[in-house]
């Protein structure tokens, strides 16, 4: 695995980490289902993990969260909330991100960012109003 990030890795990836930093195989599988089968938002959600490992892996920033910065519904449904997904390193500029619930008559769309900024600059969403800095990673 070329980075600490456990989000987003297969089970075989996940095994190599945790052998990697000094821990047993089985945590690969321990971490895998709680990412994929019970959704953890933070590592405290890993109750299988000692108190330690959790620790160790907070501090590696293995299991990056996004804070939410605001959120703000509509009248007549729709739903914006944006994201903290870390700092640029470049120029230490926050990285935010938006998500879109938008409601219409007949249907509902979920406006996802997957990037850091957008050059599209759609008039809906705020992520097209913001320089883009990159892609998003798992």
């Amino acid at each position: 695995m070329e980075n600490s990030i456990i989000k987003g890795q297969t089970r075989g990836e996940l095994e190599a980490f945790f052998e990697g930093i000094g821990e047993k195989k089985y945590r690969a599988r321990q971490a895998f289902l709680r990412i994929n089968k019970f959704t953890a938002a933070t590592l405290q959600d890993f109750s299988e993990f000692p108190k330690t490992l959790r620790e160790k892996l907070q501090e590696m920033g293995a299991f990056p969260e996004m804070p939410i910065l605001a959120a703000h519904q509509e009248v007549e449904g729709t739903e914006k909330a944006v994201f903290l997904a870390g700092t640029d390193k470049r120029d230490e500029a926050q990285k935010k991100v938006e998500a879109v619930w938008i409601v219409s008559h007949d249907r509902r769309t979920a406006c996802i960012s997957s990037q850091v900024g957008c050059s599209l600059n759609c008039s809906f969403c705020a992520t097209g109003t913001l320089k883009f800095r990159g892609n998003l990673k798992a």
